[in-house]
């Protein structure tokens, strides 16, 4: 999902700052004329501070009276501050004001996806994409919000995606042979990501390129990223060719990409933030396929492959639904490493306090009614089980009440929903230390989350669904020899958790024991699933010189 600080080019801007003294915000007065609010607003979100922005915006609210443009920018600032009612409150009046703002309808879709309120989010994109058709980014996070929101079917999803390829044209050359023989050297693959950073994506991506057979391919990345990190760094001496690529068009792209005479190109982002998806559509290498970023159809045709497995995509109905084949590799669709500097696990916590904590680590837009619903049956069937929810902007009164409201409508009590705020990865571990079952959002799944939740010695129960993005922990539980923990249904969920919370010998057990069932799995054997990949990166590469021969015989 795109980030709120690349909209902000896109809203209204301050005057010119020139020959203004910049060296602090200035004090909000009614007297003062709007112009010095403009420059503290402006000079906040200049230097990242969005919730520094909110002050002088409301002041310029109360000098001049009602602006689409500030009650906008006021909205964004209110967001970034854990404003959540307020910042609905501005965007919808901006929305109002003027009906064609793209940018007030696409801020609100992102605020109301952030509380899982995806019909409003829905609405809210569609209303940015009547008033600014051609702007891709509201397609984007559309297409996204679709594989969340419940009521939405494969068949619907995978429809949409192809309303979006089909504005681009079939290449003129996209069937034209342009084989080499295998012989004269290596297979040269390309990968394309915005996510060769510290981003959940470098955890699956990174044990690959470190363990490519360099006797056999030549490795490319095209970092779409502005910023590089600790991770970027480390990622590019796994490569041998390393291309920063953001500001690069995508006429200088696909140019790049010939004149490195890619064999196999492979997208790792899908629509989310940071793709070059248009790029691909332009068929620039001869055969292509996504992997890892987006499980699900990318919509198009010019892309052969979505690499998966049979878990993830059992055969069947998973095939009628996509533009690209599908892949399925033997294992698992993907190899994952852990952090080994995390802690090793202790004692589950019901061992000391006699009651079990539940625990929802995922990102709270995972969560929807639905779930909700559900974890309150969970609640009421383990008498004295908490519920720890990890929420951004958690530690705000007003975004706890919110939360609470919801299971309370359940008939959940609101001190047994413990309302924590997002924190950094050392906090992320400390919070699981806390947790004696995690309970994993449905339909869209928990995946780095899943992993490092059982590397920290917490069992997931999960519930599998229809589609790649339901069906992630169902995989990985299977990988760790644990598909007892994935439910067919919600009833089924509800029994499960029920069950372990009231097996705390098997709780502890896999407290101490997860770790080392991760360990010998197919998911930490990141050479072998190298190798795994690389065979079907040969045979994809096979089959197109295979038609490439019949073609011009």
């Amino acid at each position: 999902m795109p980030l709120i600080g690349r909209l902000l080019s896109g809203l209204w801007r301050g005057p010119d700052r020139q020959g203004r003294d910049t060296a602090a915000p200035a004090p909000v007065h009614e007297s003062q004329p709007p112009s010095d609010y403009y420059l503290a607003a402006q000079r906040a979100i200049d230097g990242g501070d969005l919730p520094g922005a909110v002050e002088p915006l409301r002041a310029i609210l109360g000098v001049q009276g009602s602006s689409p443009e500030v009650h906008c920018n006021l909205g964004v600032a209110l967001r970034a501050a854990g404003e959540l009612d307020e910042a609905a409150h501005h965007l919808q009046e901006a929305g109002r004001l003027r009906p064609t703002m793209a940018a007030a309808w696409y801020n609100l879709g992102l605020l109301e996806f952030d509380r899982a309120r995806y019909a409003e989010a829905e609405r809210a994109y569609r209303g940015a994409i009547t008033a600014e058709p051609t702007v891709d980014s509201w397609q984007h996070s559309l297409l996204c919000l679709l594989n969340y929101a419940p009521g939405h079917d494969q068949r619907d999803v995978y429809e949409a995606h192809r309303v979006w390829a089909s504005r681009f044209p079939a290449p003129p050359d996209m069937h034209t042979g342009r084989a080499r023989p295998r012989d004269t050297g290596r297979l040269r693959v390309g990968y394309v990501s915005a996510d060769f950073r510290g981003h959940s994506v470098a955890f699956f991506i990174g044990p690959v390129l470190q363990h490519h057979d360099r006797r056999r391919f030549e490795i490319f990345c095209y970092d779409n990223w502005a910023q590089s990190d600790a991770t970027t760094a480390r990622l590019r001496g796994y490569a041998e060719h390393w291309r920063p690529v953001h500001a690069l068009d995508d006429d200088a792209l696909e140019r790049q990409i010939r004149e490195d005479r890619i064999d196999l190109l492979v997208d790792l982002s899908g629509h989310t933030q940071g793709h070059r998806l248009p790029v691909f559509a332009r068929k620039p290498a001869p055969v292509q396929a996504t992997w890892i970023g987006y499980p699900q159809t990318t919509g198009l045709a010019t892309i052969d492959y979505r690499i998966t497995d049979r878990y993830l995509d059992p055969p069947g109905e998973a095939d009628a639904y996509g533009s690209e084949q599908l892949w399925r590799l033997p294992e698992c669709g993907f190899c994952f490493m852990p952090l080994d500097a995390a802690p090793r696990p202790g004692a589950p916590p019901c061992m000391a306090s006699g009651a079990v904590t539940f625990g929802s680590i995922n990102h709270y837009f995972k969560v929807t009614d639905g779930v909700v619903a559900v974890w309150a049956r969970i609640l009421a069937a383990v008498p004295g089980a908490r519920l720890r929810m990890i929420v951004e902007h958690g530690e705000r009164p007003a975004v706890v009440q919110s939360v609470s409201a919801r299971f309370a409508a359940h008939g959940v009590a609101p001190e047994r929903v413990d309302v924590r705020g997002r924190t950094d990865l050392a906090g992320f571990f400390d919070q699981l230390a806390e947790i004696d079952v995690a309970l994993d959002p449905f339909p869209y799944n928990g995946g780095t989350t899943t992993h490092q939740t059982l590397w920290a010695g917490v069992p997931v129960v999960t519930l599998a669904g229809n589609g790649a993005m339901a069906r992630c922990s169902t995989m990985i539980l299977s990988m760790v020899g644990l598909p007892d923990l994935a439910a067919a249904n919600e009833d089924e969920y509800v029994a499960i958790a029920a069950r372990l919370a009231g097996d705390p010998r098997r709780v502890a057990e896999l407290r101490a024991s997860l770790r080392d069932r991760y360990r010998a799995s197919p998911l930490y054997a990141v050479e072998r699933f190298t190798r795994t990949l690389e065979e079907a990166y040969d045979a994809m590469w096979q089959s197109f010189c295979d038609r490439d021969l019949a073609a011009n015989q």
